[in-house]
């Protein structure tokens, strides 16, 4: 008999529509000045990547946002794989 374990937050990302990605604006104090800026966000969350948070353009976060996604499905694919290849072990 197995034990149900809940999906864990990179599954929960992995499954993310398109719908569920966005970009906010906001603003920092940077060298004494208001910088604005942008950040992907997936289910509203921010969201980081090795390319970082910031971002001068909605669409540069949006699409930091989405890659994020993605890794986070190679993620789940790999551990897959992974569990296929214990089992065959």
């Amino acid at each position: 008999m197995s034990t149900y374990t809940p999906p864990d937050k990179i599954e929960i990302y992995a499954a993310a529509l398109q719908s569920d990605i966005n970009s906010e604006r906001f603003q920092v104090v940077e060298s004494g000045r208001l910088e604005t800026y942008w950040i992907g966000t997936v289910y509203g969350g921010g969201v980081a990547t090795e390319r970082g948070h910031k971002f001068r353009t909605a669409e540069e976060a949006w699409d930091n946002a989405s890659k994020f996604v993605e890794r986070c499905a190679e993620i789940v694919s790999e551990r897959d794989r992974g569990a296929q290849g214990d089992s065959n072990a």
